[in-house]
């Protein structure tokens, strides 16, 4: 059987597109730093006004990525955005509060993309609680695995273990009258199994992380792996997670609209108009702020994400602010 990555590559190139060499991310060719600034009037890269652009958007840049040859790649959308999967229509009207159903939304787009494709998703989540919720609302099917990672997936094991030792002894570990365990919910994991084809990392944290680093390592370049909305800032990780979430993954999609925070820290303004660092694969980085009246203006655009200095720096210049998750009126109320 092909493997993994063969098969993707197997799907039509976009006319055009000459296949480069198999790598993990796009940071093999870049500008040294610096070179990688454009002017913002060069920047004609329109960005999504709805929930529907949006996650066309972010389909049509994974699909780029995946024709590109990238098999590491990573999505970071607001957090607590509504893509409208699980929420009734009559419910939409404003940024979740939850953001473990924003992430389990995000997951559930994912293992829709590859539905027909023969490859079977292994969506990883960082708890017990957030997997059975998966489990739940997503119904069973055969055309994906749920699955959780973290410290109480090692107990979890202990139990189910004594439990499969009970079974091969013809038993169930409670007596003659013993009624029959109940359906197992998703399963629990301590590594990433090491014939998983598509594995779905979603919100991964540090343990998350180094499990997908051991992962990787083992099988190399033949695996897809994906992170969603990895919240490494936002939760403080230790550097090295953040370092190899930021070395070994491509951001094919990305709509910040707290980039690091530094634009909200210069100006908490509540006059300054939002800011939002977004990217959609293959296309440059771009610092937008939106204006009341008129579309959003470009601050600066890079081949490479800014760094905080640059963002600050942008920001500085045109009196904008961060921090602001309604970037567009209607983005996450509807459409």
């Amino acid at each position: 059987m092909p493997s993994l990555t063969l098969r993707l590559l197997l799907l039509p190139l976009a006319a055009g597109l000459r296949p480069p060499a198999l790598h993990a991310s796009g940071h093999g060719v870049l500008a040294t730093r610096g070179d990688h600034i454009r002017s913002a009037a060069l920047m004609k890269q329109s960005l999504p006004r709805n929930r529907k652009e949006m996650v066309s958007a972010m389909r049509d840049a994974v699909q780029a990525a995946l024709r590109s040859r990238r098999s590491r790649i990573r999505v970071d959308m607001p957090e607590g955005f509504d893509f409208g999967v699980e929420s009734s229509p009559s419910a939409r009207g404003a940024a979740l509060k939850d953001a473990a159903q924003s992430d389990r939304e995000l997951g559930r787009l994912f293992v829709g993309m590859f539905e027909g494709t023969g490859l079977l998703p292994l969506v990883v989540f960082p708890c017990e609680a957030q997997a059975s919720a998966a489990a739940r609302k997503w119904g069973k099917s055969a055309d994906w695995r749920v699955a959780y990672l973290g410290g109480e997936a090692k107990k979890a094991r202990k139990p189910a273990a004594a439990a499969a030792a009970a079974a091969r002894r013809g038993g169930s570990g409670g007596g003659f009258a013993a009624p029959r365990p109940a359906p197992s919910g998703p399963r629990a994991l301590t590594r990433v199994p090491g014939d998983a084809e598509l594995v779905l990392f979603v919100a991964p944290a540090a343990e998350q992380l180094v499990a997908a680093r051991d992962f990787c390592d083992a099988t190399g370049m033949d695996r897809l792996v994906a992170l969603l909305n990895p919240r490494l800032e936002a939760e403080g990780e230790d550097a090295a997670a953040t370092r190899f979430c930021s070395d070994e993954f491509e951001t094919v999609f990305a709509f910040a609209t707290e980039p690091h925070k530094v634009a909200a820290d210069y100006n908490a303004s509540e006059a300054a108009d939002p800011v939002v660092l977004y990217r959609a694969f293959p296309d440059d980085w771009v610092l937008a702020k939106k204006p009341k009246i008129g579309p959003p203006k470009t601050l600066l655009s890079s081949s490479e994400k800014p760094s905080d200095a640059e963002i600050q720096r942008a920001v500085q210049e045109n009196g904008s602010s961060g921090g602001v998750a309604d970037f567009f009126g209607g983005l996450v109320r509807g459409g």
